[in-house]
């Protein structure tokens, strides 16, 4: 009728409840399978008993009625076995590289949060089963860190802080941080976006009363921003993606990391964030002020800026022009992805449930025991989530957030 002769979903019927993954790892007798890999689109679980890789082909080929099944055999018995219908090359790949045995998600509304929102998204998850937190930090000086995560924790600042905010009421929250610390302790904390996060687990360990024992690796080579000398920092290898210059990722990162990033590269697979900003331009601009009401961690005078400067050619220039001392590129990337996703101050409550990313024999092993012991859900199968509650908006948000990044070709120009 309107002359379309194939409509095909690909990797959202490969990847959805039920849909080709699933079906391929209930007709190869995969019990019990979760997602893994980039979109979660694979399947991976373990077969009944232990074979070879011939009699397991032969399985594959009887299941699927085929005339032919390619097969490698390493000469090693079969149990694990990882499902990928479609274009799922490239995760079959980090599958076997990633040396983590068990993946958890963290939320979509603590991915989009500030440093606090953040770390205490993440201590929560990890409550009840986890027995030591490690991140990273300029000073690479724990006890100086938790010596000034106690000033922040205390009474005595919490008094001043309230105090402080009342009577200015147009400074910024983090900004009033430093100066009543400072005010009351005479000295100031770095200013290093590590040591800004390091803070915030430190506090959150202290507001969620955990015994995760906390440990810290010391910064080095390029800052945050990619400032400086040394190890490449996340800002720079995402600015080499995005120039495509595979060379200097090479020199970068590890190698398997390297191999990984150059085939979602050609794969198109890569969701830059910079190809999401004529989305976010084309919504402003048609919509004006309206699509910044009630948006999560979006003040009004940030709203005035994202759309004053909505009219930008590049998001590199409307980044330029919207940073300022208080709001830096990375806050207003997160706005952004926030008003693209419609994400309402209401939805951002607490942390509804975890969902299983990826999981080897061992992490399957680890995961039968913490259900026990975790604080919140920890979800196998994303359709299982709807039996809480709570996180129907978390659901929706994670769908809004998936369909952005299956729109990695979007070229369109402002």
């Amino acid at each position: 009728e309107n002359g379309i002769s194939v409509f095909s979903f690909h990797s959202r019927a490969d990847k959805a409840v039920g849909g080709v993954n699933d079906i391929l790892a209930n007709l190869l007798g995969v019990f019990d399978p979760v997602p893994f890999g980039e979109g979660m689109l694979g399947r991976i679980g373990e077969i009944e008993e232990t074979c070879t890789a011939e009699d397991f082909a032969y399985r594959v080929k009887q299941a699927l009625s085929s005339d032919s099944v390619k097969y490698a055999d390493a000469l090693n018995p079969v149990k694990c076995v990882a499902v990928v219908g479609g274009d799922g090359k490239d995760f079959v790949r980090s599958a076997i590289l990633a040396g983590a045995d068990l993946v958890l998600e963290l939320p979509v509304t603590c991915a989009l949060s500030s440093a606090e929102g953040f770390a205490s998204g993440g201590v929560k998850i990890l409550g009840g089963f986890c027995s030591k937190l490690c991140f990273g930090s300029e000073t690479g000086d724990l006890s100086h860190l938790q010596t000034i995560s106690d000033h922040l924790c205390s009474d005595e600042f919490d008094a001043a802080l309230t105090a402080y905010l009342s009577q200015n009421p147009n400074q910024t929250y983090r900004m009033s941080v430093r100066e009543v610390y400072r005010m009351l302790y005479g000295d100031s904390f770095s200013e290093g976006s590590n040591d800004i996060l390091s803070l915030s687990y430190l506090n959150a360990l202290k507001k969620h009363r955990s015994p995760i024992v906390p440990m810290t690796v010391k910064r080095k080579g390029e800052r945050y921003n990619g400032a400086g000398e040394g190890f490449a920092s996340a800002t720079s290898v995402r600015a080499y993606l995005q120039a495509g210059d595979f060379e200097k990722i090479k020199a970068s990162v590890p190698t398997e990391t390297a191999d990984a990033l150059l085939c979602a590269f050609q794969n198109g697979r890569l969701a830059l964030p910079e190809r999401i900003y004529p989305l976010f331009a084309t919504l402003v601009r048609t919509r004006g002020k309206a699509v910044f009401e009630n948006i999560y961690d979006v003040s009004n005078e940030l709203a005035a800026r994202l759309l004053k400067f909505a009219y930008a050619r590049t998001m590199t220039e409307f980044l330029t022009l919207c940073a300022s001392k208080n709001d830096s590129p990375s806050r207003i990337r997160r706005a952004m992805l926030s008003v693209l996703m419609n994400v309402r101050k209401e939805d951002v409550t607490q942390v509804p449930y975890t969902t299983v990313l990826a999981a080897n024999g061992v992490g399957r092993a680890i995961l039968k025991d913490i259900r026990k012991t975790a604080g919140i859900p920890i979800v196998t199968k994303p359709a299982d989530a709807e039996k809480y509650g709570e996180a129907a908006a978390e659901i929706e948000l994670v769908a809004k957030a998936q369909t952005l990044a299956d729109l990695p070709h979007c070229q369109c120009a402002l």
